[in-house]
């Protein structure tokens, strides 16, 4: 087995110096299929909220701008140290919900993602 990516469901093995890619189906996924509904795989986008009380020091993200997974987007500083908030997920920045030099409080959705 060369590699397993759980979040595209798709499995890499390798036979005789060859690879082969397979796609994985779960019970749900071949339901939907027969029933004429694809089921995406990934992970819903969640917006990117802030994980404690803090300041937000600096934006990394515009909005359209396309992002990868584990890209940083804010720099959150929060008891005396500054936190990068990265991306969860590809995907492109929806909206910015706060300003440079603003104290947010935990939860508060700091970027909306689509």
């Amino acid at each position: 087995m060369e590699e397993v990516n759980r979040d595209k469901k798709e499995l890499s093995l390798r036979v005789n110096s060859q690879v082969y890619k397979l796609n994985i189906k779960e019970p749900i996924d071949v339901l939907l299929s027969s029933m004429g509904m694809e089921m995406k795989a990934g992970h819903k986008l969640e917006p990117i909220k802030a994980p404690m009380p803090g300041m937000v020091l600096k934006i990394l993200v515009g909005p359209g701008q396309k992002i990868n997974k584990g890209d940083a987007m804010l720099i959150l500083e929060a008891m005396k140290m500054e936190n990068v908030l990265k991306a969860g997920n590809d995907a492109t920045v929806k909206a910015i919900k706060v300003k440079e030099k603003t104290a947010v409080e935990k939860g508060a959705v700091l970027i909306e993602l689509e």
